[in-house]
């Protein structure tokens, strides 16, 4: 037998295993499919879904006339949308770790699509000029929906399918799997308890919520409590190509009559101190040179308080409708209004918070 008919041979015998271990191999994936992408019941999603992508599909193709949109990270998803009351038909964009850049590219898309949009909120962190937004480019959890890029769908459905699997993400479903057999699950899993993707774009954590209610000095005494959130790394700077794209979309905002408002998250007091403060401070006055914005950062007898907040990085719904009275009625005397006049003397009244607090003292009558 010659060395072409032996070669041959093996090429017949190997095409069926590697099919074999292909299919299995997408099936797997697509059985599993940790991020959402082929699932339509999103309620037994066992890791939280890229939301980024699933959600700009939705709104790009979904025929219910969504007009207003909530857009940051994972924190800004504890404002009840529903709560909103001023007659738009809201939808919470909530996705993990987003950033401004990410943001903008979403906006344009949508106007590109003949969204109208009457309204935006914009929630930003200590983490939005920190982050590379190209990172989550790479990572299929927070990778942005594919055509904004200019990227065929179907060809990222593929490589979603034949991806070599994450052995953690797999361990995760799994625990989560666990947790859900149970009868009465007193612990929370690694994703929402309910989850209304389709209506308001939000999840809750009832259960979580009940507990916190039931025992807040238990709650507020928890360790977790002591471990600032850094995932990221705090010597990175991108807050030029973050300020860039908030400039661009208040130029947008202002081109298509669209009420935009700006505003910075409620940071729990562990993280803020664990926080680069200076470069916060110089981003706060970078922002105030674009736009006026709300800065309900600092500390102060909300950020100070445990009770308020999931662990150090997510504040608790309870929060969030403290931020919609402050956007929307004059309810609410929490956050400072900052503008180009006003900034400095904003942060140096942040660095004199942050002097008391050294000192140990501590704000005692929470705003409304």
């Amino acid at each position: 037998m010659s060395a072409y008919s032996k070669n041959k041979r093996w090429l017949f015998l190997l095409l069926p295993s590697f099919a074999f271990l292909l299919l299995l191999l997408g099936t797997i994936n697509y059985t599993v499919d940790p991020y959402g992408f082929f699932r339509k019941d999103l309620s037994k999603q066992l890791v939280v879904p890229n939301q980024n992508f699933l959600k700009m599909r939705y709104i790009t193709k979904t025929s219910i006339p969504f007009n207003s949109f909530v857009f940051g990270s994972s924190r800004v998803g504890n404002i009840h949308v529903q709560n909103i009351k001023n007659g738009g038909r809201w939808y919470n964009m909530t996705y993990a770790g987003g950033v401004p850049q990410e943001h903008l590219m979403n906006i344009e898309y949508m106007i590109k699509k003949g969204i109208k949009i009457n309204e935006l909120l914009i929630g930003l962190d200590e983490f939005s000029y920190a982050v590379d937004p190209e990172i989550h480019v790479q990572q299929w959890s927070t990778k942005p929906y594919s055509p904004i890029r200019g990227e065929s769908e179907w060809l990222c459905y593929v490589r979603y399918i034949f991806r070599f699997p994450d052995v953690k993400v797999f361990q995760t479903a799994y625990k989560e799997y666990q947790i859900r057999r149970q009868p009465q699950r007193k612990q929370i899993g690694t994703f929402f308890s309910d989850y209304n993707f389709y209506g308001t774009g939000q999840g809750t954590i009832k259960e979580l919520d009940d507990e916190i209610n039931k025992n807040p000095e238990k709650h507020s005494q928890d360790q977790k409590f002591l471990k600032p959130y850094q995932a990221y790394n705090d010597e990175t700077d991108f807050s030029t190509d973050a300020l860039a794209s908030l400039k661009r979309i208040v130029e947008l905002s202002r081109a298509n009559g669209i009420k935009l408002t700006i505003f910075i998250n409620p940071i729990h007091h562990t993280t803020y101190m664990a926080t680069n403060r200076e470069r916060l401070f110089e981003f706060k006055q970078g922002l105030s040179k674009i736009c006026d914005y709300y800065d309900f950062s600092g500390l102060n007898a909300i950020t100070q308080n445990n009770f308020y907040y999931y662990e150090t990085s997510h504040y608790r719904p309870i929060v969030g409708d403290m931020l919609i009275r402050r956007f929307f009625t004059s309810d609410s005397n929490f956050g400072v209004l900052v503008t180009a006049r006003t900034v400095e003397r904003h942060i140096a009244q942040q660095r004199a918070e942050i002097q008391l607090y050294s000192s140990g003292s501590s704000p005692t009558n929470p705003p409304r």
